[in-house]
């Protein structure tokens, strides 16, 4: 049986091994397994060779298995074939393994069927100039530098620099080349090495240029070289070592960055213009063009270290501008004479210098900001025509400029042009009104905005008074009037209101009616004062100037009031009793009466007063003692109307007492009080008016607001004292007054209290705020009394004033006193109480409430 299976199994390997034989065939170049067209070994007399890229046939041919050989026209062909997606490209290698590392050679014998692999490398080619330094091949397939590849690139240089950029595409639209991207056909790199430059002046960066390894410094970059300036002036030299000694070639290629330090000349004022010293006092400019714009004048000024010896400034024709910071705080210039041709009066240029006269030539337009900024020699400016801009600044602080002649060319004064130039009278407009008006003022320009002072020019006799002047025939300013300015008080800037006299008239009857009718924020002048002497106008009298009248304010109030302040107290009474007028000025504002500002804690309005004028006694304040401050205003039965602005600021005012009755304040039905304006500020500032009570009867008066004149006692000595209440149908009682020592009488007994008719109701008492001591007996056996509010400012009280109330009788307190007292203002809110133990032996005393 083992016998049989063993020549079973033989004769299975016999034919396999026989099925082998017939389908193979001999290999030639090695690694390549071909077969024959047929299938049938020796049969055939063709071999086929198969064409085939990225796993695709692509071509195949038959070679005659006879000679082996492909024939020149084959080969032709395989050589020229177009790889499918790479029509523009040939194939750039054969190869017999899919590794390719058997290249094919098309003129040996084929001796079996053959497959032939394609390749295809593209050629990345990095240029430098005309040169290709570097070629790196990429298969098509892969698309993609290799690692080492992108190192190579990555670090290719010349001069042991590395290039600083790399381009693919035209020098029209060249686009950064990335080693990281695909590479999708022969790319040519063109590398470029750009050298940085710095240029530095005194060790200070200050420019850069980029320059090309091989281009150099190009006609461009010369020409910006050419024109660089630092802080204003212009740059001369340029050297290669900081010490300045050896001069920078540019004609060189650069080879690495490189500083290059700067110098400049410094007889030079400008491109074109230059200085020079003269008998050490006399600084003159020559040349044409613009003078530079120096950024500072300490280190930028070549001729800076003069500004203590030059005396005379010339700076002659053909020069157009006048340097930034050129004379800045020279101090001894006097003179300077200006070309012809000067346009512009750079900024800073004569800032604080001691220039007394200077002519603006006819070519200059523009004057820049702060040019003559505290030059307090000037006296008269007479600008040219043709001028349009007068910069921010240009002549603040000359406060000794008099007169100024403007232009009918200037179209802005600039932020702050004229500021604190308070020696300024007149200005003469070369032009009409309405030209000046559409002149653009910047802020704090106050000569400007104030009109009077500005005349405009009229070479007729104007018809009407105003401010109107002429040239006469020598070239003379002539006013046909002289301004009167018409000021508030000594330190006034600018006028009020003003008034012409004619030149040669003098002062008429109308400037005399002028001067008696001026009324300013509601109030009339006692006078005026000129030069601090007190001035008289008469008629006839013929003015040589504009003049200025300072406004005497007096001791009036009213066409027939004045006033008195004296120990704190002001007193507003009659001129002349016998005149009906009793009537107060309505000032126009908080801080136009007299007396503002002044410490001032009580007012008496005498009797003749009719009228209460608006803001009259405005934010009243004793300023060494606030609660001193006015806390009550007496009025007289004689005012018939109060401004509902006279207590305007009032704030610890608590108390307006009424010398009428009740009935004399109220009498119409609608209960309107007879006074004007009394009620609208009862409403707006929450004040009580309260009406004499003085001789009635306590008992007959029902709910209102009363004062009075009580006798009682305090401190052991009988006084009196004036006592306010108030009674609401509520069951509220406020009780106050005091006067100006803001105590409350001691009564004798509970039933001598004004408000004693009223016991039985009283549910809440409220102390006003201004009271700060309460007497004996003041609400005692008030039993229906459930609360009680007291002042913050409250320091004693009598045991007896609330003996009897609800809070004193209560099982759980007997004897002990609530004081609720709250913030001043707000009597709603309680802050804190004060608890009092009540001792019946020491019922009649004052006791000090602790805080």
């Amino acid at each position: 049986m083992k016998k049989k299976l063993l020549i079973f199994a033989l004769l299975i390997v016999t034919l396999a091994l026989t099925l082998t034989l017939a389908s193979c065939e001999g290999v030639v170049i090695p690694g390549v397994t071909n077969s024959s067209g047929s299938g049938n070994q020796g049969e055939s007399n063709t071999y086929t060779v198969t064409y085939r890229f990225n796993n695709e046939t692509i071509l195949i041919q038959q070679v005659n298995a006879s000679t082996g050989l492909l024939t020149d026209d084959q080969i032709e062909e395989a050589k020229n074939l177009t790889p499918k997606g790479y029509e523009d490209y040939k194939f750039t290698g054969f190869y017999l393994d899919g590794a390719k590392t058997q290249k094919v050679d098309f003129t040996k014998k084929i001796t079996s069927n053959t497959h032939i692999y394609c390749q295809l490398l593209f050629d990345v080619n990095y240029h430098y100039g005309d040169q290709i330094i570097e070629t790196q091949r990429v298969d098509a397939l892969n698309g993609y530098l290799s690692s080492h590849q992108k190192d190579v690139c990555e670090s290719l240089g010349v001069n042991s620099s590395k290039f600083t950029a790399m381009y693919v595409g035209t020098e029209e639209s060249k686009t950064a080349f990335d080693p990281e991207g695909k590479i999708s056909g022969t790319t040519d790199v063109y590398c470029e090495l750009i050298f940085v430059i710095d240029y530095r002046f005194d060790g200070t960066f200050f420019h850069r240029q980029r320059v090309d390894s091989l281009e150099g410094f190009t006609e461009a970059l010369l020409a910006e070289k050419d024109g660089l300036h630092y802080n204003g002036f212009r740059i001369d030299y340029f050297f290669a070592d900081e010490s300045q000694l050896v001069e920078f070639d540019f004609n060189e290629l650069p080879v690495a960055n490189t500083v290059i330090h700067c110098g400049r000349n410094l007889e030079k004022a400008g491109d074109n213009v230059t200085w020079r010293i003269e008998n050490g006092k006399k600084l003159i400019f020559e040349g044409n063009g613009p003078m530079y714009e120096f950024y500072r004048y300490d280190t930028d000024v070549p001729w800076r270290s003069y500004y203590t010896t030059i005396e005379e400034v010339e700076i002659e024709e053909g020069i157009t501008s006048i340097a930034d910071y050129a004379f800045y705080e020279f101090n001894q210039i006097d003179t300077v004479v200006l070309p012809e041709s000067l346009t512009y009066i750079g900024k800073n240029a004569f800032f604080e210098s001691t220039i007394t006269d200077i002519n603006f030539p006819d070519a200059l337009r523009v004057i820049g900001n702060n040019a003559f900024n505290g030059c307090k020699g000037l006296v008269h400016l007479n600008f040219n025509p043709g001028l349009e801009l007068i910069n921010e600044g240009a002549f603040q602080k000359c406060s000794n400029i008099v007169t100024v002649v403007l232009t009918d060319t200037i179209m802005k004064f600039g932020t702050s042009a004229f500021q604190e130039c308070y020696g300024i009278t007149s200005a003469y407009y070369v032009g009409t009104e309405e030209q000046y008006d559409k002149i653009i003022i910047q802020v704090d320009n106050f000569w400007i905005d104030s009109l009077a002072h500005t005349y405009f020019i009229s070479a007729d006799a104007p018809t009407e008074p105003g401010p109107y002047w002429y040239y006469d025939e020598d070239g003379n300013i002539k006013q046909w009037y002289y301004t009167i300015w018409y000021m508030e008080k000594d330190n006034s800037k600018v006028p009020f209101t003003v008034d012409y006299v004619d030149t040669e008239v003098g002062i008429t009857n109308d400037n005399v009616d002028f001067m008696n009718a001026i009324v300013y924020n509601g109030y009339r002048y006692a006078g005026w004062k000129k030069d601090g002497v007190t001035y008289t106008m008469t008629t006839g009298t013929k003015l040589t100037e504009d003049i200025k009248l300072f406004g005497i304010r007096g001791d009036i109030c009213g066409d027939n009031l004045k006033w008195k302040l004296r120990g704190g107290t002001l007193t507003i009474s009659k001129i002349d009793v016998t005149n009906p007028d009793g009537a107060m000025w309505d000032f126009k504002n908080y801080n136009n009466s007299p007396w503002y500002g002044k410490a001032i804690s009580k007012v008496v309005i005498s009797e003749g007063v009719t009228h209460i004028g608006s803001f009259a006694f405005s934010e009243i304040i004793d300023k060494v003692n606030l609660y001193s401050a006015m806390s009550y205003l007496d009025i007289p039965s004689t005012v018939t109307s109060i401004h509902t602005d006279a207590i305007y600021g009032c704030d610890h005012l608590h108390y307006i007492y009424y010398a009428g009755s009740d009935l004399d304040l109220y009498g119409d039905a609608d209960n309107a009080p007879k006074i004007s304006g009394l009620k609208e500020i009862d409403e707006k500032l929450s004040l009580r008016v309260y009406t004499s009570a003085n001789g009635v009867d306590f008992s007959t008066l029902g709910v209102g607001a009363y004062w009075a004149i009580i006798k009682g006692e305090y401190a052991g000595k009988s006084i009196n004292r004036r006592v306010a209440w108030e009674y609401t149908s509520d069951g509220t009682l406020r009780v106050g007054g005091g006067d100006d020592d803001h105590i409350m009488l001691n009564y004798n007994a509970h039933a001598d209290t004004p408000w004693y008719s009223y016991r039985d109701s009283v549910k809440k008492v409220i102390i006003i705020d201004n009271i700060h001591t309460i007497g004996h007996h003041s609400f005692e056996n008030m039993t229906s009394v459930v609360s009680i509010t007291v002042p913050r400012r409250l320091t004693k009280t009598s045991a007896t004033a609330f003996v009897g109330t609800g809070y004193y009788n209560t099982e759980y307190a007997k004897g002990v006193v609530y004081l609720y007292t709250s913030p001043e203002g707000n009597t709603g809110a309680i802050e804190y109480a004060h608890l009092l133990k009540v001792n019946p032996e020491k019922a009649s005393e004052i006791f000090a409430i602790p805080e």
